[in-house]
């Protein structure tokens, strides 16, 4: 890794963590509503089941989620991305331009309204997501895997 990728910016937004609480309470809201439906039938076990997925929510939202996010990076160098993620085992993923195939830039109704992206690059056989980066930075990813692939192809011919 050159000093120069070293020393730019993290890419991922800083509405990484309320886009993930959003989709979090969701899934928390659905997970509550079956067993709502099934209270009519078994209310102690309906009880014990949502008191045990109210208390796994607040320990992902407010104790698992904060060092998760301050965790997860994405670096734009010359010739690689970094990409840096994990909790418990933090996984480094340098990923060379000229070995990216393809880039897609993709927006969920939550990331279109906090206005971040998420940049899915594969490679062959394989793919990384890297999730909320704003629309500019996303961009700008797109714009440098582009530009090295043509200049990639461009060399063969």
């Amino acid at each position: 890794m050159n000093k120069k990728q070293n020393s730019s910016k993290n890419l991922i937004s800083p509405h990484f963590l309320p886009v993930s609480r959003i989709r979090l309470s969701l899934l928390l809201l659905f997970c509550l509503g079956i067993i709502l439906l099934f209270w009519r039938f078994s209310p102690v076990p309906s009880l014990i089941t949502g008191g045990l997925i109210l208390l796994g929510y607040l320990l992902v939202l407010f104790v698992l989620l904060p060092p998760y996010y301050r965790r997860y990076a994405c670096f734009v160098g010359e010739k690689s991305l970094l990409i840096r993620k994990g909790l418990l085992i933090e996984r480094r993923i340098t990923i060379d331009y000229q070995k990216i195939q393809y880039c897609i830039i993709s927006q969920g109704f939550f990331q279109k309204r906090f206005r971040v992206c998420s940049v899915w690059i594969l490679m062959a056989g394989t793919f990384e997501i890297i999730r909320h980066v704003s629309a500019k930075d996303a961009h700008h990813i797109r714009r440098l895997i582009r530009s090295h692939i043509a200049e990639q192809e461009g060399s063969h011919d």
